[in-house]
């Protein structure tokens, strides 16, 4: 048995390393070519299947709202007598420093300023295209974004901590196709999973390491240059290096909480020194359109008005959020263990998107009431031009303070190493038998990899053409997600069903009268709840 699972985790090794030395080699030396290719397919998927990409994510909400809401809400992510291993303070730290935070600084000012300039079906700058600016915003970085980590997270979650599963992702597709899944099958699933961690780790990594160069540049006049970012990719691959080596417990963890704190620091201080009745005035709008246009946005492709923005922003988050959906949903479901389902669902929903719709709150209503009602137009053109430099030049017009621009800097920095660790811990969980506790030369050859291929694109100017590539793994990640949703549902109504039977067999009080669990450990370790005080 333990032959065997070493071998699985080499296969998947293996495959990925291979595929991923193929699509580097022609990404070297045809980068034109193969930027086109990968183009093509993004565009091609959008204009094909952006239906599907908007009727997948509805159809995960629904999952979410039938557990969170029904019975299925009270089982235990674990044995029934299970709790959670971190603080809930930690775990919703962790969530969110290895989820959206480091798109959220990047896009805080950028996102909602660029759609009060130029909106999809409405004319820029005017009171109206305020109101919509944040209201597209918190739809991108809202409940139906989160709802796509939450599915993935939770059926791995649930495969691993009630049906005595790995923590991979073939573990959600067992359900359906029973120890199959330790195959080919499964073997073409956590392949895809590596392959999407990578990309996804490589794409912030790659547009993050352009942005912390443009932020040295706006603070300390560092040059922007290849030679620049090549050097953060090594201190950002040396500190990843450190705290992969410090483990989850004294690396991500601590990490992440002192990262959330930065953030939240400086969220209270633009909240404070800033317009705050204004802030809470249009929060409170914002939120009112939000929740009042939550259904019909969910479903529009903007099929008859603007298809081609609907391509470049929903979609691409879409696609996005899907394919970077395989590290983030593993890891939150590596650090959920003993919750319940429903708080699992609740937590992961309302503490990140409660933290993205503060942050566009404070700082794309602070940002447009800059432009709008005080004038500021330097602020909109700047973003316009460079919007990797937003938040470096709002901090600057806002308060003047050179010091904000290193926090700013500091707080990008340790996300991306947050986003960097979880990923690769996700790789290892997927490669190594001894999964986030692998060897220090695992953790490190990854690390190296991720560092090394976003260097090479760089080099290459290949940066576009990975973004596509993680747009093009979304679409089969979707529609594999959507499969294991189906086993995930049967699988949980046997449980509900057995557990009322064994309710019921116990109210009649029938000694010979047994349900036999579905939990893969034996019945004594994990009681029914009908036998729960």
């Amino acid at each position: 048995m333990e032959q065997s699972f070493n071998a699985h985790k080499k296969r998947v090794a293996i495959k990925s390393i291979l595929i991923l030395a193929i699509f580097i080699a022609f990404l070297f030396a045809l980068p034109e070519k193969t930027g086109e290719l990968f183009k093509f397919f993004q565009s091609w998927i959008g204009e094909k299947f952006g239906w599907f990409y908007m009727s997948s994510v509805a159809f995960f909400m629904l999952i979410l709202a039938y557990c969170g809401f029904g019975r299925a809400g009270n089982l235990r992510l674990g044995k029934d007598n299970e709790r959670p291993e971190h603080n809930f303070f930690a775990w919703g730290a962790m969530l969110f420093c290895t989820g959206m935070g480091i798109g959220l600084v990047f896009f805080g000012v950028a996102e909602p300023v660029m759609h009060y300039l130029s909106p999809p079906v409405l004319e820029g700058g005017t009171d109206e295209a305020v109101r919509k600016a944040i209201n597209i915003s918190y739809f991108h970085w809202g409940i139906n974004a989160w709802a796509i980590y939450c599915i993935v997270a939770l059926l791995i979650s649930y495969a691993a901590y009630r049906k005595g599963r790995p923590i991979e992702m073939r573990s959600a597709l067992y359900p359906l196709i029973g120890n199959r899944v330790d195959g080919w099958i499964g073997d073409f699933v956590d392949t895809f999973a590596v392959l999407a961690t990578v990309v996804g780790i490589v794409t912030p990594l790659g547009f993050g390491v352009m942005q912390i160069n443009s932020g040295l540049n706006y603070v300390m006049d560092v040059p922007q240059s290849l030679s620049v970012q090549l050097v953060l990719i090594l201190f950002i691959s040396l500190v990843t290096c450190a705290s992969l080596i410090l483990g989850l417990e004294k690396g991500i963890k601590r990490l992440s909480v002192f990262n959330i704190c930065i953030a939240i620091s400086l969220m209270l201080f633009v909240f404070v020194v800033g317009e705050t009745s204004y802030i809470l005035n249009a929060t409170v709008e914002n939120v009112g359109d939000y929740l009042a246009n939550l259904i019909p946005l969910t479903f529009e492709t903007y099929s008859l008005s603007n298809p081609q923005w609907f391509q470049g922003w929903t979609l691409l988050y879409w696609a996005w959020w899907i394919a970077f959906a395989a590290p983030t949903g593993l890891f939150i479901a590596r650090i959920s263990k003993g919750r319940t389902i429903r708080e699992f669902i609740l937590g992961v929903l309302i503490i990140p998107v409660g933290f993205s719709f503060a942050w566009f709150s404070i700082f794309g209503n602070t940002a447009l009431d800059m432009i709008h009602n005080q004038g500021m137009s330097e602020l909109g053109a700047a973003v316009m031009a460079d919007s990797s430099t937003a938040l470096f030049k709002f901090f600057d017009m806002f308060s003047g303070w050179t010091v904000i621009g290193y926090v700013v800097l500091l707080c990008i920095f340790v996300f991306f190493i947050t986003t960097a660790d979880s990923g690769t811990m996700v790789i290892n969980i997927l490669t190594s038998r001894h999964e986030d506790k692998a060897p220090k030369l695992e953790r490190v050859f990854w690390v190296v990899l991720v560092s090394g291929i976003t260097g090479v694109l760089l080099a290459v100017g290949g940066m576009s053409a990975i973004q596509s590539v993680l747009v093009v793994l979304g679409f089969p990640f979707a529609l594999l997600v959507t499969i294991m949703c189906f086993g995930f549902v049967k699988s949980i109504a046997l449980e509900l069903n057995a557990e009322k039977k064994g309710s019921l067999g116990s109210q009649v009080d029938e000694p010979n009268s047994h349900t036999p669990s579905l939990d893969t450990k034996p019945q004594q370790e994990v009681p029914r709840f009908s036998q729960l005080g």
